[in-house]
C-alpha cells in the first residue's frame, strides 16, 4: 500500500488567497447542489419503479417485475442521458445483453419508461455542468472543472489545489492575472480533449483535476524549490515529509503521461487534461510571470530556507542529542540576519522603483515594537541614504526626528533634520508643533542656517497649520542676530507691519524697538 498526498505548501502566507478561497466554496456549493440533485432523481426514480410494479406481469418487462434493475437503468439514465444522442443507441451502450443487440422490444419498453418518468423526474444537473468534447462549449469548460462525480473524487482534488494554488496566488500578487491562468488551463485542458477525441466515442468530462495540474506545472516553474508538505503512507510506515515542488510536479505529470501512453484515455480518468493542464500551467508560468518570478525569486529563497531551518530547530529542540541545540541556536541568528537583508532588499526594491507608500507600510510594520528603540529606524535610514534620494527615506527621517524628541534627543533629531534638509530644502516636520523645539535645539548648537530653513516660509509648508507671523518674527530675529542679514531682516519686518497683524502686536513693537539697539533677541 502507497499513498503520497500533498496537502500544503511550507511557506508563510503574508496574503489571503481569496481567489483561491473561492474557487474552493463554489466547487463545494456546486457539488453540493449537483448531489442534491442526484438524490432527488434516485428518489423519484424509486417512486415511479415501486409504482409500476407488477409481480405477474404477462409480458415479462423486467421494469414491473424487478425493482432494482427498473431504478438502477433509468437512474443511469437520467443522469448521463443526452437529448441530443440517439436513444437506442445510448441504452444498448449501457445494458449487456446475451445477444449481439438489446431487442427491439426491450428498446421500446424502456423508451417508453423513460418517457413516462420524465412527467416527474428533475432534469440531471450533471449534464448540464459537463463538457462535451464534440461540443467546444467554452461555458462547459469551466462549469464541469468546477462539478464533481462524487465525494472522493471532489475531496482529491481540492486537496491537491489548496497544496499548490494559495502560494501561486500570493507570488503572483494580482488577482485578476491568477483568475486569467485559472481560466486559461481550465479552456486549454478542455480542447485538448477535444482534439485527442476526433474520431473516437469519448464520455463527458467533469472536475477541477486538469487545473489542479495547471497548478502543480505552474508550482514547479514560479517555486520549484518550495517545500510542499506530504502524507507518506508505505504499508505500515507513515509520516509528514517534504518535497520539492518541481520533484512533485515531475512525478504527477510524468506519471499520467506514462498511463496516457500506455492506456490512451480509456481508464476513467482523463489523463489529457492531467497532462496537458500541467504542461499549459508550466509555460504559461514562462510566457506570463517570468519577470514577476524574477522580482521576488531572492525573497523567496530566503522564506524557503527560513522555514527549512525552522523545522530543523523544531525537531532539535525536541532532540537529546548533543550540540544539536546550539547548531539550532547559530541558524536562528543567521536567518535573523538573513531576514534583515530579506527585510531591506524588499524595501529597497519599493524605494527604486517610487513605490514609496508601499515601502513605508513595510517599514512601519511593527512600529508599536520598535518606537521604544529609535535606533532600529535609525539603522534602516542609513541603509536607505546609501541609495538614491527618495520620499521613503525622507518619510522615515520625519519618524526618526519624531522619536527623538519624544526621547528628548533634540541633538540627534537636529542631525536627522539636516540630513533630510540636504536631501530637500523644502523638507517638513510630520508635526508642525516640533517646529519651535528643534529651532531651539540648532541654534544651540549654532546651526543657524538649519534653524533658518526650518521656519522660512512656514506658513506656506505647513499649510495654515502653524501661526504665520509668529514665525516670520523668529524669521527676522535669525536674520538679524544669527545670519547678520540686517537688510532682508528689516525688509521682513516692514512687510510685516504693512500687513497690520491683528496678533503678536507687543512682540512686533518689542522688535522695533530692538532692531535699534544692538542687544542680542532672545527666543
Amino acid at each position: 500500500m502507497f499513498l503520497l498526498l500533498p496537502y500544503s505548501a511550507e511557506l508563510k502566507l503574508t496574503k489571503k488567497p481569496y481567489i483561491t478561497y473561492a474557487v474552493v466554496l463554489l466547487c463545494v456549493l456546486i457539488f453540493y447542489l449537483q448531489d442534491s440533485n442526484r438524490s432527488d432523481i434516485e428518489e423519484t426514480v424509486n417512486t415511479y419503479c415501486e409504482s409500476i410494479q407488477t409481480p405477474n406481469d404477462q409480458l415479462h418487462d423486467d421494469f414491473k417485475t424487478n425493482p432494482e434493475v427498473c431504478k438502477s437503468v433509468l437512474t443511469y439514465i437520467q443522469l448521463n442521458y443526452r437529448g441530443s444522442d440517439d436513444f437506442d443507441q445510448f441504452v444498448e451502450s449501457i445494458i449487456v445483453w446475451d445477444e449481439d443487440e438489446v431487442p427491439e422490444k426491450e428498446l421500446i419498453s424502456i423508451r417508453s419508461h423513460y418517457e413516462s418518468m420524465q412527467l416527474t423526474v428533475p432534469e440531471g444537473l450533471d449534464m448540464q455542468l459537463m463538457y462535451y468534447p464534440d461540443t467546444l462549449n467554452p461555458f462547459k469548460m469551466i462549469t464541469s472543472a468546477l462539478s464533481h462525480a462524487d465525494f472522493w473524487h471532489i475531496f482529491g482534488n481540492l486537496l491537491f489545489f489548496i497544496a499548490f494554488a494559495p502560494p501561486l496566488e500570493i507570488l503572483i500578487n494580482n488577482r485578476w492575472q491568477y483568475l486569467k491562468i485559472l481560466l486559461s488551463v481550465s479552456i486549454i485542458t478542455s480542447l485538448s480533449y477535444s482534439i485527442f477525441s476526433i474520431g473516437t466515442d469519448p464520455i463527458p468530462s467533469l472536475g477541477l483535476s486538469g487545473v489542479v495540474m495547471g497548478m502543480i506545472g505552474l508550482s514547479a516553474y514560479m517555486m520549484p524549490n518550495a517545500k510542499i508538505r506530504c502524507f507518506l503512507w508505505i504499508v505500515w510506515y507513515a509520516k509528514v515529509v517534504y518535497i520539492p515542488a518541481w520533484i512533485l510536479a515531475a512525478w504527477y505529470i510524468g506519471w499520467d503521461t506514462y498511463d496516457l501512453f500506455e492506456q490512451g484515455n480509456n481508464s476513467g480518468i482523463n489523463l489529457v487534461a492531467h497532462v496537458s493542464g500541467g504542461i499549459a500551467g508550466y509555460l504559461l508560468g514562462r510566457l506570463w510571470f517570468k519577470q514577476r518570478r524574477e522580482e521576488y525569486q531572492y525573497e523567496l529563497d530566503e522564506e524557503i530556507n527560513y522555514q527549512r531551518y525552522k523545522r530543523i530547530d523544531k525537531q532539535y529542540k525536541t532532540s537529546s542529542m548533543g550540540g544539536q541545540v546550539e547548531y539550532a541556536n547559530r541558524m536562528r541568528q543567521k536567518f535573523a540576519s538573513r531576514d534583515y537583508e530579506s527585510y531591506m532588499q524588499q524595501v529597497y526594491n519599493y524605494a527604486s522603483t517610487e513605490r514609496d507608500s508601499d515601502a513605508i507600510i513595510l517599514i512601519l510594520e511593527d512600529y508599536e515594537i520598535r518606537r521604544a528603540s529609535p535606533e532600529i529606524y535609525e539603522e534602516i535610514f542609513q541603509r536607505i541614504e546609501q541609495w538614491k534620494p527618495s520620499r521613503t527615506l525622507l518619510c522615515l527621517g520625519r519618524l526618526i526626528i519624531n522619536l527623538l524628541i519624544q526621547s528628548n534627543q533634540y541633538g540627534k533629531s537636529v542631525e536627522y533634520v539636516e540630513r533630510c534638509q540636504k536631501i530637500s530644502k523644502g523638507f517638513v516636520l510630520a508635526d508642525p508643533n516640533e517646529l519651535i523645539l528643534l529651532v531651539q535645539a540648532a541654534i544651540k548648537l549654532q546651526k543657524y542656517e538649519l534653524a533658518y530653513l526650518l521656519i522660512n516660509d512656514a506658513s506656506n509648508r505647513y499649510k495654515g497649520e502653524v501661526d504665520s507671523v509668529h514665525f516670520q518674527i523668529l524669521e527676522i530675529k535669525l536674520l538679524w542676530y544669527y545670519l547678520g542679514e540686517k537688510e532682508r531682516s528689516m525688509a521682513l519686518l516692514k512687510k510685516l507691519i504693512q500687513l497690520k497683524p491683528a496678533t503678536h502686536l507687543h512682540e512686533i513693537d518689542a522688535l522695533i524697538q530692538l532692531t535699534k539697539s544692538k542687544d542680542r533677541l532672545s527666543f
